[in-house]
């Protein structure tokens, strides 16, 4: 029974944290945006809210939101026009995903963009590295998308 009660506790943890993080997204959208008040979008607001909601989404494992949420930090670091910041972003959640046996494809299409970001930036050196790794990601479960990053970097 003391084992039982332990999964509860961690099972309640997971859902506060997982509404917890849900909160910290719609905060990060809303700061994204413009009102009728606020002309701009406030950038580093939504930077706060989104890394937030990633760090709660890494602890519950939750990885396609993990996911979701590393690429909204990263937009809004794009959008602050810290082009290596939010390549990097999307590196680390690629990184974190491989890591954690997730799909692989997904993996791959975070290191992708983030290649695009690195080549933006002008910054080719890294965007052929960052493409290396994504081919060596998505070897296993998709050899043809594995060529096809290898062919592009």
């Amino acid at each position: 029974w003391y084992h039982s009660i332990f999964t509860t506790k961690n099972m309640s943890q997971k859902v506060a944290n997982d509404a917890q993080a849900s909160k910290f997204m719609k905060e990060g959208e809303k700061w994204m945006s413009t009102t009728m008040f606020r002309w701009t979008p406030d950038y580093y607001q939504a930077v706060t809210a989104y890394t937030e909601a990633a760090k709660l989404y890494k602890k519950n494992q939750d990885l396609s939101r993990y996911a979701s949420a590393q690429t909204a930090l990263g937009t809004a670091y794009y959008k602050q026009g810290r082009l290596l910041k939010a390549a990097q972003e999307l590196d680390s959640a690629a990184l974190t995903i491989s890591n954690m046996d997730g799909d692989a494809k997904m993996a791959g299409s975070l290191y992708e963009k983030s290649a695009e970001w690195y080549l933006e930036k002008a910054s080719v050196d890294r965007a052929g590295r960052t493409l290396i790794k994504a081919a060596k990601c998505v070897e296993k479960a998709d050899t043809k998308e594995a060529a096809r990053f290898a062919l592009k970097a």
